[in-house]
């Protein structure tokens, strides 16, 4: 149930076969040479992946609306792999979802508010996607699992939200989000 060909020299695209494996649990490809053009919207049949990790692959693809229908998804990675488009809005219908981990990649405008409704959301970095803009949602404050919230080297402007203050107050390991943005 776990497919883990992390590290490798692999190259081409992902098979079209694999998007259609249900009992799939763990999706881990990081750091080889895939170029998919796109990440399919098929992605979201996989209704048993809790795991994806396609990090340090020159996909060039943007994150499809089909991932809002993982409900087993934890943990969604994928640095430095050229990604484009927004951040979906669906990420924030995941209740089991703990990681968005998107540093590094050409993602654009803002952070969608509806990030806030992930209840189990701990770590969200979007740093080093320059083209990513708006303020930080207050409704991220909303979070009480919230320990990482990484927007650095962004154009994100504006206020910290009062909101993420009790996140802060509740969380030891909330720090990140001060020094992300330039406060210190």
């Amino acid at each position: 149930r776990t497919l883990d060909l992390g590290e490798n020299q692999i190259r081409g695209t992902i098979p079209a076969e694999l998007w259609n494996v249900r009992s799939l649990v763990e999706l881990i490809l990081q750091h080889n040479r895939l170029t998919d053009q796109v990440i399919p919207n098929a992605i979201g049949n996989l209704d048993t992946l809790a795991e994806v990790v396609l990090s340090f692959n020159p996909i060039q693809a943007s994150i499809p609306p089909g991932i809002g229908r993982l409900s087993s998804l934890q943990s969604f990675a994928c640095e430095q792999c050229r990604l484009t488009g927004s951040i979906p809005s669906e990420f924030g219908s995941l209740n089991a979802l703990e990681i968005i981990w998107l540093p590094g990649n050409q993602l654009q405008g803002g952070i969608p508010t509806e990030i806030g409704l992930a209840p189990s959301l701990e770590w969200f970095s979007v740093a080093n996607n320059r083209a990513i803009t708006g303020s930080i949602p207050s409704e991220m404050g909303q979070l009480s699992m919230l320990e990482l919230l990484n927007v650095e080297n962004t154009t994100v402007t504006g206020s910290i939200p009062t909101e993420l203050a009790q996140v802060s107050a509740r969380c030891k390991c909330f720090c990140e989000v001060a020094i992300a943005v330039g406060c210190f």
